[in-house]
This record gives C-alpha cells, structure tokens and sequence, in this order.
C-alpha cells in the first residue's frame, strides 16, 4: 500500500489504468459496479446505493492505494457523460 501525499494533484489516466486491477476489486468491495475511466483519470462508477458515502470511501481507498487522489464520479452525474473505458 503506497502512502497517500498530499496536494492537489490528481491520479492520471495512466496511473488509474496500472491500478486497473486493485480498482476493480476496490469497487467490488464497496458495493459499486462498472467501473470506467475518462480521458482525464476520472473513475466513473454505478452505485445502487442512496446518497456518495459508498463512493466516497472507494475514493479514500483508492488514494491510500495509488498515492495520490483519485477522483471518482457516479455514472448519473452529468460529467459521467464521456467517453469511458472499462478498468
């Protein structure tokens, strides 16, 4: 597990894909299906759940992991609507 550094950068593309795989299985952990990546690093994810808290602990997880933030959008909000890849 990497230690998270503080800023205000974000994870890139490039980093979210090299963590494909521990993303994937983050996002199954917490309850959030389809995870995808944007043009920008953005991980877009479908949650059932009411309300972000479910996201926003993937989030948390995801940045202790990688080491940097990882920004992390639900696929109902408006910015969801790009071109994505699956993780």
């Amino acid at each position: 597990m990497s230690s998270l550094v503080t800023g205000d950068r974000s994870a890139t593309r490039t980093e979210v894909l090299a963590a494909r795989k521990v993303l994937r299985q983050l996002a199954g952990q917490y309850g959030l299906s389809r995870p995808r990546v944007d043009v920008t690093g953005t991980v877009v994810v479908h949650s059932d759940e009411l309300g972000y808290a479910a996201v926003r602990r993937y989030a948390t997880a995801a940045a202790h992991q990688l080491g940097v933030w990882v920004n992390v959008i639900t696929d109902d909000a408006s910015a969801a609507q790009v071109d994505t890849d699956p993780l």
